[in-house]
């Protein structure tokens, strides 16, 4: 079936967010497309007296955020219709965001999802934030 992005929320079943590669006109969500996986590193700097520069020293409080992109193809338009009308509801709002098996951010909250129907295609972008 190939590699699925998951989002698990606690104590819930896996969601798909993505499958690729993906399956034409069944609904399947074929992606990711345009991953953009950004970490910030949560430090601390100090500034001693007399020093040249600082002193960063790293403490945790990573913040993540993800977006990507998916596309689902439907054997008709109103298959589309209703699935661009649930698709935000349902995601879950929070859980693990999962590639395969790798955790991508452990504590994940659904940031934002653009949702657009064209035809038969409807396409999404989400964002994630979490640590």
């Amino acid at each position: 079936m190939g590699t699925q992005m998951t989002i698990t929320p606690e104590g819930g079943a896996a969601y798909v967010l993505a499958v690729s590669p993906g399956r034409f006109q069944d609904g399947a969500p074929m992606g990711p497309d345009g991953m953009d996986l950004r970490t910030e590193k949560g430090t601390l700097d100090r500034e001693p007296i007399g020093e040249q520069g600082i002193s960063t020293e790293a403490v945790g409080c990573d913040r993540r955020a993800l977006t990507f992109s998916v596309q689902r193809i439907y054997p008709d338009e109103e298959q589309a219709l209703l699935a661009a009308a649930t698709l935000e509801t349902d995601c879950p709002d929070a859980g693990t965001v999962k590639l395969g098996t790798a955790a991508l951010i452990a504590h994940a909250t659904l940031r934002s999802v653009a949702v657009r129907q064209r035809g038969v295609n409807v396409s999404a972008v989400y964002s994630f934030e979490g640590y």
